[in-house]
């Protein structure tokens, strides 16, 4: 029985043997015959790159030579549609991640008109076949362009010389604020729009952008609002922010009495007050309880009657102080008359 068991564990094991080395030799198979799958698409999909193929490719238009004064009563296409023919590595790089914008100038299209009307036009998009290729490097030949006449017509405007103002905001770091007004420039532009716009327009703002985290001088660029119907001899202006760290302080003010006849005398419970205010570090010294005045005014006690406190009027400050608080803001009085 020990022989018999022995042998048929012996042949077990040569029939395992014989299967793994069959499963080897068709994993190696499937591996070369993956290889050169992979190998053949390789080749395949370069020798189907270098043929020549004919495709639509969408390409952006922005346009320039529009005089300020002129604004198009019609949206002009913000693309073109063209047929091109190249070799197709040349079109799958343009078409995937490559495409070019192209600027049309329509200066031409103004040459000889009477520039103080209205006027119509057609802008041939085909005459543009040239420049098209050669902003592909003459590798694509533009069959079509579509569409191919642009029909538009161009209305006059008014135009104004106005003032540049900033629209947005300033976020300052704590204990930070602007030092003076933000500078722009240029700080005037051009502007053309119709003539009910353009008569009663005073001046333009930046866009209503905020400028975050400032606590050191920045300079920016910052883009205009058009209001959606203007012309500006420029899109945006250079915009310089300059702010200061600030303080607070408090000072002691005495109380002047206004209207006081020269048979009465006043005496005030307490005779002043503090000022409390904010101001730059670099200004700081230069605020004196001078630059302040706090008055009771004495037709006021009259009026008030026995037992009523005066009120404190704060006429005068000091024109480099912000947020100027008064404490107290009624004092109590007694009246001596001579």
């Amino acid at each position: 029985m020990g022989f018999m068991e022995a042998t048929k564990e012996q042949t077990g094991k040569s029939k395992a043997y014989r299967w793994e080395s069959k499963v080897k030799n068709l994993d190696s198979r499937i591996y070369k015959f993956l290889f050169f799958l992979f190998i053949s698409s390789v080749l395949w999909f370069f020798n189907a790159l270098s043929k020549e193929y004919v495709t639509e490719l969408k390409l952006p238009v922005t346009y320039k030579g529009i005089p300020l004064e002129y604004k198009a009563t019609q949206a002009l296409p913000n693309y073109f549609i063209i047929t091109i023919s190249g070799s197709g590595s040349t079109i799958l790089s343009y078409k995937t991640w490559n495409t070019p914008n192209f600027e049309l100038d329509l200066t031409p299209y103004f040459i000889g008109q009477n520039l103080n009307n209205d006027f119509s036009t057609q802008i041939l998009s085909q005459l543009s076949r040239s420049n098209i290729e050669r902003l592909f490097n003459n590798a694509l030949t533009v069959k079509e362009i579509s569409p191919s006449v642009i029909s538009i017509t161009f209305s006059r405007l008014k135009t104004k010389k106005v003032k540049v103002y900033f629209g947005g905001k300033v976020k300052f770091e704590p204990q930070y604020w602007l030092k003076t007004e933000p500078q722009l420039v240029p700080d005037s532009i051009e502007v053309a729009g119709p003539g009910a716009i353009i008569d009663t327009l005073c001046c333009i703002f930046t866009n209503d952008t905020i400028l975050k985290n400032i606590k050191a001088p920045v300079t920016t660029n910052i883009g205009l609002n058009n209001r959606g119907v203007l012309n500006l001899s420029q899109k945006m202006v250079s915009i310089t922010i300059i702010p200061e760290k600030f303080t607070e302080n408090t000072l002691s003010v005495p109380i002047t009495i206004l209207n006081r006849p020269q048979n009465a005398q006043v005496i005030l419970f307490p005779d002043h007050v503090m000022v409390k205010y904010q101001v730059g570090i670099d200004d700081f010294e230069r605020i004196t309880s001078t630059g302040f005045t706090a008055i009771v005014n004495f037709y006021s006690l009259q009026q008030a009657g026995t037992g009523k406190k005066a009120k404190v009027e704060l006429v005068e400050t000091h024109p480099l102080a912000r947020n100027v608080s008064v404490s107290p803001r009624e004092v109590s009085y007694i009246i001596n008359w001579k």
